[in-house]
Parts: C-alpha cells; sequence; structure tokens
C-alpha cells in the first residue's frame, strides 16, 4: 500500500481525536451533537508556549479550567431530528453524592442563543444549527472539579416536553 495513503489515513484519525478543545460525550447514542466547545477555557502552557496537545475519549481528559468572574461560551453544533420549537436548555452538575444539582444562573430560553435558526423559528428541521451561549463563572461558585450534564428539550406537536439532546463535559473552577 502507498505509504502516503497510509499517513494520510493517520493524520485523519489523529486530527479527528483532538479537534476540540473540551472533552465532551452526548448522553445518548442519537448523535445529534456534532462538536462542542468552551471558548475561554485556561490550560497549562505546552512546551516553549505552544498550546497543548491533549486526546479526549468521551469525557477522559483535562478538564476545561474556568476562573471565577469570567465569561467563557459554550458553542454546539448540531442537526436536530425535528423542528425546533421552545427549546429550554438546563445544565446540572452531577455530584458524587448522587443528587443533580441545578447551575445557577442559567437562562432557560435556548432558542435566544441558537444561531442558524433565528430563535427557534420553523423552518427546515435537519439544518446544522450552531448555539452559542455566555457562560458566567459567578464569583460566589465554589472552586473544584464538576462533571457537567446539558440538556436540551423542546415541545412536540402535541405540546409536550421531549428531550432533544444531552451532553456531558468536565470543569474545573479556579
Amino acid at each position: 500500500m502507498n505509504p502516503r495513503i497510509i499517513s494520510g489515513v493517520f493524520l485523519l484519525i489523529f486530527l479527528a481525536d483532538v479537534q476540540g478543545k473540551i472533552c465532551w460525550k452526548e448522553c445518548t447514542e442519537m448523535g445529534i451533537i456534532s462538536s462542542a466547545d468552551i471558548d475561554g477555557c485556561h490550560r497549562r502552557s505546552g512546551r516553549d508556549g505552544r498550546t497543548p496537545r491533549f486526546r479526549c475519549k468521551g469525557i477522559d481528559g483535562p478538564p476545561c479550567t474556568v476562573i471565577r468572574g469570567e465569561t467563557v461560551h459554550l458553542n454546539l453544533e448540531f442537526r436536530p431530528n425535528r423542528v425546533l420549537k421552545n427549546v429550554t436548555q438546563a445544565a446540572y452538575w452531577e455530584s458524587s453524592f448522587g443528587m443533580d444539582i441545578p447551575w445557577a444562573g442559567l437562562a432557560t430560553n435556548a432558542c435566544t442563543f441558537m444561531v442558524n435558526n433565528e430563535g427557534c423559528k420553523e423552518g427546515d428541521q435537519m439544518a446544522y444549527q450552531s448555539f452559542s451561549y455566555p457562560i458566567f463563572i459567578n464569583e460566589m461558585y465554589p472552586p473544584g472539579t464538576y462533571n457537567l450534564r446539558w440538556e436540551f428539550t423542546s415541545r412536540n406537536e402535541k405540546g409536550m416536553e421531549d428531550s432533544l439532546s444531552c451532553f456531558r463535559y468536565v470543569i474545573r473552577i479556579v
């Protein structure tokens, strides 16, 4: 086999493994979310001041480090499996003592932060959508490492809330 083809395949596998700044995993196998990232994560510097490279396996990998008093931006790309209507969001700390603690200060109307759908207007449900949400890291949040679950729900044709998607990631607040 051609050595260039083999090198190209290995390069593609490597790039696919390190494409984001955060390690994340969708809660289900639906594959609705195609990418998740947080602009504003602080990482220790790599060699010679370069950005450090790391690999993720789901949520296993370095956490996104955030600083109290700063605002970071959660950016998602996803392809909904239905028309987006009245989409809400919720985030929870999945604590080690078996209780999910809601993220304080989260705006629940996710439509406001949809870029391509301009506020969840009905349209092409299969088009890729962008979601960008500013997360203020409040001074009252205690420092520590937190396993977070971010959920999206929408209203179906009957007006009932229905799960749209969910993903998990880890942050470290300093």
